[in-house]
């Protein structure tokens, strides 16, 4: 199973990026880039790690592939060959200042050994002025929190600290009428919106729309694989 699994990651990458690097003007390719970081108790700043770009889990080696391969296209090779890519991280300097500039922080309850505070950082207001940039940040959102079910789509973020809020603000400015629904009695915190798009939201989103549905695919396999390997374990233990 774990060989079937890497053979969809080869297939699913060389496509759905080059679809992607195609469509996206590069100008625009930050806010898209910016859609899809974590908001898990929102953007932590730890001095420990004062270079982490984002984080990945285990079933999203893909969507950490497209990043890695959109920065490639997006800033000079000096930046680029500055990345470190971990088993679920990437790292550089010069990207974490960047985006960390789209947040505003305050300090946590949490410390490091050494006493210096961990921040929690939220999106600052008015950072995509222009319709584009809006319709990028949905589209990087969806990528990775999106799913469809019919015609109703949905972004689900959980603990969501400011993201999920960010975009039902802007799906309602772009006239998709979002219902936003927080789960309280979940743990953890599910934020899910739930949107029909506007024709030109839904021609924005169509764009990445094979991209996504790789993603998705590939984390289910992942996923699946997992289950097949406990289920083998205990029949085995048995």
């Amino acid at each position: 199973m774990k060989t079937l699994y890497f053979l969809l990651l080869t297939w699913i990458f060389p496509y759905n990026f080059h679809a992607l690097a195609q469509t996206e003007n590069k100008s625009l390719n930050e806010f898209l880039i910016l859609g899809t970081l974590k908001d898990y108790m929102g953007r932590n700043l730890d001095p420990r790690q004062e270079n982490l770009l984002d984080r990945y889990d285990p079933s999203e080696s893909v969507m950490k592939s497209i990043i890695d391969s959109l920065i490639r296209v997006t800033y000079p090779n000096e930046v680029y060959h500055g990345i470190e890519i971990g088993a679920n991280t990437i790292s550089s300097k010069f990207l974490a200042d960047r985006f960390n500039r789209f947040y505003s922080y305050t300090e946590s309850s949490s410390y490091t050994t050494q006493g210096k505070p961990i921040l929690t950082g939220k999106l600052r207001d008015n950072i995509m002025p222009k319709e584009k940039e809006k319709l990028a940040f949905l589209a990087g959102a969806f990528l990775r929190f999106g799913s469809i079910s019919d015609t109703a789509y949905r972004i689900t973020i959980a603990n969501s600290l400011s993201k999920a809020n960010v975009c039902d603000k802007l799906l309602k400015e772009l006239g998709c009428k979002p219902y936003y629904n927080i789960r309280r009695n979940y743990i953890p915190v599910g934020h899910d919106i739930f949107f029909h798009p506007t024709p030109k939201v839904l021609a924005y989103l169509n764009k990445h729309e094979k991209l996504r549905k790789r993603i998705e695919d590939s984390r289910n396999l992942f996923i699946q694989n997992m289950l097949n390997e406990a289920r083998n374990k205990d029949k085995r233990n048995n």
